[in-house]
């Protein structure tokens, strides 16, 4: 049995040094990304400004029940999926595919915690300019390898599952969810997942 494991490898202060980082672990594993996930903490107004940086985005966006109330259902009617508004704790949690439509919609609104998320990304599509446009906003970028290659010296044998290289922009967790203090402005973590380890 192994448990996935992250460990934070640097902090950077720019796109650049992130993606220079990345270039450098992926020549020492071998191996490129076979695809990328983003995940993008934000608010509903610039949603649609991170939403234009991926194909079909989705947003989870929190609604008081007097916003909810007033999303209009036409912008919610959409295919693949049907957007849905539903109970969630002390809010509405409404979650989507982002359509020009529903960002318009909320931008109408106060402003509510939002968030972005795209998967399954061409690699190619997580270049500097896409990081550098992120900006502010707390976000966490995972990398997903075909596997991690064998390490001899460590006898630690080769493996496919959890082979993932993750940054986190703005943010001092892997989730994203806690806000970096100081000057790092695009990067404080970056961890390889997966590893083989001992409980922790």
């Amino acid at each position: 049995m192994t448990n996935s494991r992250a460990f934070p490898i640097a902090h950077l202060d720019s796109a650049e040094a992130v993606m220079e980082l990345l270039d450098r672990l992926l020549t020492v594993v071998g191996a490129q990304p076979t695809d990328v996930d983003v995940r993008i903490l934000t608010d509903s107004h610039e949603a649609a400004r991170l939403c234009s940086l991926f194909p079909r985005p989705v947003i989870f966006s929190e609604l008081s029940a007097e916003i909810a109330q007033q999303v209009p259902d036409e912008v919610l009617a959409q295919p693949d999926p049907a957007g849905s508004i539903i109970p969630w704790e002390d809010h509405f949690a409404l979650i989507a595919r982002a359509t020009p439509g529903l960002l318009n919609a909320l931008r109408a609104f106060p402003v509510t915690p939002t968030e972005v998320e795209a998967e399954n990304l061409p690699a190619e599509h997580t270049n500097v300019s896409v990081l550098a446009a992120i900006g502010a906003a707390r976000a966490s970028v995972a990398w997903h390898l075909p596997g991690w290659p064998p390490i001899d010296e460590l006898s630690l044998a080769g493996q496919s599952k959890h082979a993932i290289i993750q940054a986190t922009l703005n943010s001092s967790d892997i989730d994203a969810l806690t806000p970096a203090h100081g000057q790092w402005r695009f990067f404080r973590a970056f961890s390889l997942v997966g590893v083989s380890g001992g409980a922790g």
